[in-house]
């Protein structure tokens, strides 16, 4: 009787009539460990840590505008209401937004490395 075409249960039962998946089990544990990836590489771990970096600089800066709106506010342009020296930052987190939809665009039609290092370049 088959349940399954992958598990046949009258081909598995042993001469003592016990259920027994060993041979079986061996094989595909080993097959699937020739598949995997080696995890846990020093390059890994740069890229994870360089990724972390870009999102910790580029969404900092725009969170951080209100720091630098008491400046504007204080120092730079003190006759300017406060409204217009907002529109600094909805423009700053626009333009992010923005150019991240075309970044995502690059970054699946070519290598990301190329449209990370084209936008480090630009900027």
């Amino acid at each position: 009787m088959s349940f399954n075409k992958d598990l046949d249960i009258d081909s598995k039962l042993t001469k003592t009539g016990s259920f027994s998946l060993e041979e079986d089990h061996d094989e595909s544990v080993s097959s699937k460990a020739a598949e995997l990836p080696v995890m846990d590489t020093t390059y890994g771990w740069v890229v994870a840590l360089s990724s972390s970096f870009i999102l910790m600089i580029s969404v900092g800066l725009t969170n951080s505008f209100g720091i630098y709106l008491t400046e504007y506010q204080l120092n730079v342009f003190p006759s300017t209401p406060t409204s217009t020296l907002s529109w600094i930052g909805s423009l700053q987190f626009g333009a992010m937004t923005l150019f991240g939809v075309g970044a995502g665009i690059l970054a699946e039609r070519f290598d990301t490395r190329i449209v990370v290092v084209a936008g480090s370049i630009s900027t």
